[in-house]
């Protein structure tokens, strides 16, 4: 359960971690938070609550396995706070008005000194992929693909770079976390035995 409303742009990293603590409980939130402090070392400790345990984890499997099976695959990771709802985190598909070059249309994803830059860093990934099967293009770091064994990730915000395995094994543990809320929610009973 994530908190009441909070002002992530003012919040200490101690605050952020209290946060944490309140919402995942002690002992999770303290296995956690280094893992998560480790991969995302810019963020504020509260940002832990917003990431995707849902459909992150399922592309980085995917990646994994196309790169394994010998396909040439780059992965991306949109991470970005936008001015609104106190600092709030990239959300699905809001990176969809950087891809298509037109965020001037989307409020919400103009934030000066960042959006310009990213906007034409992620809309020209995508031409040079469409035009020949490599995102990368002289406004971006250098963008490798993936391997089976290395997730390569190119993360677009407001220090665009790319991360390898970073964030791999705490993904893994939100993954079983996420599903183990979501059973409790929907049936009640964590130990379902078949």
């Amino acid at each position: 359960m994530i908190p009441a409303e909070y002002d992530k742009r003012t919040l200490t990293m101690e605050e952020g971690r209290e946060i944490v603590r309140g919402s995942m409980g002690k002992d999770l939130a303290d296995s956690l938070l280094p893992m998560f402090e480790k991969a995302y070392p810019e963020r504020n400790p509260a940002d832990l609550l917003h990431l995707d345990a849902i459909l992150r984890p399922s592309v980085q499997r995917y990646v994994t396995a196309r790169a394994m099976d010998g396909g040439t695959v780059y992965s991306y990771l949109f991470d970005m706070d936008f001015p609104y709802g106190n600092g709030k985190v990239a959300w699905h598909c809001t990176d969809v008005p950087f891809v298509f070059h037109n965020t001037q249309m989307v409020a919400t994803s103009n934030v000066p000194g960042v959006t310009d830059r990213l906007e034409e860093q992620i809309f020209s990934s995508v031409i040079a992929f469409a035009k020949n099967g490599d995102p990368n293009h002289p406004g971006l770091p250098r963008w490798e693909p993936s391997t089976g064994t290395e997730e390569k990730t190119m993360i677009f915000g407001a220090d665009t770079h790319q991360e390898t395995n970073f964030d791999r094994d705490l993904m893994s543990i939100l993954e079983k976390e996420a599903a183990k809320m979501i059973r409790q929610l929907f049936i009640g009973d964590t130990d379902i035995k078949h």
